[in-house]
């Protein structure tokens, strides 16, 4: 149960996010190695697949929680708006950098970008908007 709970988190309803757009995620970003393409498969980092099958399922901007020090991710054209909310350095996983946000939305999906997710199956906890 220790990867799933910390690989995705549920809310209800969601706050406004980049341009107004809600904000529908919330994405811990661990690390720049979650976000860099080079030897991936397809090309595309686990980063980038959330973030592309998010916009497949719902319509919305993305938070992203990165570590204060850490270059922002650097993202292909196509994915969701999103916004960074830097956490503490030393945050190490999903549940750390929740608690360690003062700017989380009142609800949506909350997923760490070092992990396989399968979003589709994280959104049917959430209810239909």
């Amino acid at each position: 149960m220790r990867a799933q709970n910390e690989a995705a988190r549920t809310w209800t309803s969601a706050a406004p996010g980049p341009g107004g757009a809600e904000i529908a995620a919330v994405i811990f970003v661990p690390t720049p190695v979650v976000w860099q393409r080079l030897g991936t498969p397809g090309g595309l980092s686990l980063l980038e697949r959330q973030l592309k099958q998010l916009r497949t399922l719902r319509d919305g901007a993305v938070l992203l929680l990165v570590p204060a020090h850490h270059p922002e991710p650097v993202l292909l054209a196509g994915v969701p708006p999103t916004a960074v909310a830097r956490v503490p350095t030393a945050t190490v996983d999903l549940v750390a950098a929740l608690a360690a946000s003062p700017q989380l939305p009142a609800a949506g999906l909350a997923l760490s970008a070092d992990r396989l997710v399968d979003c589709a199956c994280c959104a049917r906890w959430l209810p239909v908007t």
